[in-house]
């Protein structure tokens, strides 16, 4: 699936008592998606790394168990126009037994602007 009609598109990101207009920048399901604030690109706010994502070269198979679940769960919910980052948390955390704990930045992200 081509997920271009989503990248670039605002959406808001909800973080406890705070939220902000952010965009996804790259969305592809073998490397991962990107997320930076709408106004200042150069701002990283999330970043999912898909199983072919050049920072995930020598990570095993099962490290990507329950990926497409939080893949999905992340389209739907940039479709809806709205991601909170609690939820995506839980979600992720249920999805894949592991709790996301990364600093986003042009380092960790799949798609470096």
């Amino acid at each position: 699936m081509n997920y271009e009609e989503l990248e670039n598109i605002p959406f808001t990101y909800i973080d406890g008592d705070k939220s902000i207009e952010v965009k996804a920048v790259g969305i592809d399901f073998d490397i991962g998606i990107t997320i930076v604030n709408a106004k200042d690109s150069k701002e990283y706010v999330l970043c999912i790394l898909g199983p072919l994502a050049p920072q995930n070269k020598d990570k095993k198979e099962k490290y990507f168990l329950g990926y497409q679940k939080v893949f999905d769960f992340t389209i739907e919910q940039i479709k809806n126009g709205a991601l909170i980052r609690e939820t995506f948390i839980e979600m992720t955390n249920k999805a894949t037994k592991r709790i996301p704990g990364y600093e986003p930045s042009i380092e960790s992200c799949a798609f470096g602007q």
